[in-house]
This record gives C-alpha cells, sequence and structure tokens, in this order.
C-alpha cells in the first residue's frame, strides 16, 4: 500500500519523465475537481499528509535517497500549484512549466531543503516550488 501511494499507482514506475507524469497526471484530477472549491482544496491537503506519511517508508523499502519513482510529491504538489486560483487554461500551463522546472532544476535554497532525511527532503522541496509557484500565478492573474 505505501509504495501504491508513493508511486502513484504505478506512474513512478514509468522508465521516463516518472515525475513529469504525476505532474501530468495531477493536472487531470485538478481539471474534473477544479469547480469542487472545498473538495479540490480537501484533496490537496489529503495527497500531502499521504505524501508525508508514505514517501519516508517507501523510500526505506526501496532503498535509495528521493527515489525518482517516489513521485507522490509532484503529484501533490502540483496540485497545490493552484491552490485558491481561479482556473484557466493559461495558469494551468504556466503553473506546469514553472512547476516542473523548479523542481528539476531546485534553485535557491530549494536544493538544500531536499538534502533532509526521509518524508520531509522528500514532500519539502516540491511543497516549496509550489508555494513559489502559486505567488507568481498570484500576480499573474492580478490577485497580489
Amino acid at each position: 500500500m505505501v509504495r501504491m501511494i508513493a508511486t502513484c499507482c504505478g506512474l513512478g514506475r514509468l522508465p521516463f519523465m516518472p515525475g513529469t507524469w504525476a505532474s501530468l497526471f495531477s493536472l487531470i484530477v485538478y481539471y474534473f475537481i477544479h469547480g469542487y472549491h472545498l473538495g479540490f482544496h480537501i484533496v490537496v491537503l489529503l495527497t500531502i499528509i499521504a505524501g508525508f506519511l508514505v514517501s519516508g517508508e517507501a523510500e526505506r523499502q526501496i532503498g535509495s535517497k528521493d527515489a525518482k519513482e517516489i513521485v507522490i510529491d509532484e503529484f501533490s504538489a502540483q496540485l497545490l500549484v493552484f491552490a485558491f486560483l481561479p482556473f484557466s487554461v493559461g495558469t494551468v500551463v504556466i503553473g506546469f512549466i514553472l512547476f516542473r522546472a523548479l523542481d528539476i532544476y531546485k534553485p535557491l535554497f530549494i536544493r538544500k531543503i531536499q538534502d533532509m532525511r526521509g518524508s520531509p527532503g522528500i514532500m519539502l522541496d516540491d511543497i516549496v516550488a509550489a508555494l513559489i509557484v502559486n505567488i507568481i500565478l498570484r500576480i499573474y492573474v492580478g490577485m497580489v
């Protein structure tokens, strides 16, 4: 069960760009539930909590620090990018591109966060990246 959640039902086992596939899958989920604001935010919160609960154990089971197959962090953080923002295709495209760029290149202090052990090291770098992108999107849509 731990690995099923950590790999987002096996998306993390895809041989090429598993984190990107998990982020894309979260966009599909976002598309279908964005109109249910409370439901969407509950899903965001639950996936983040689930990520913290399982990712450290999945890392231990796999035997590799922040293993590529653990993608619950990308899935949940990509959803967090859109928290409390109005839905638009432009926001989704920009949010996806910016989040993937921050997640892949880990600028600023994000790389340091990833050095933490266990679930915090797996989850927090993506959450911080998502919050940065959320702020950028707020500026983009004029909400700040």
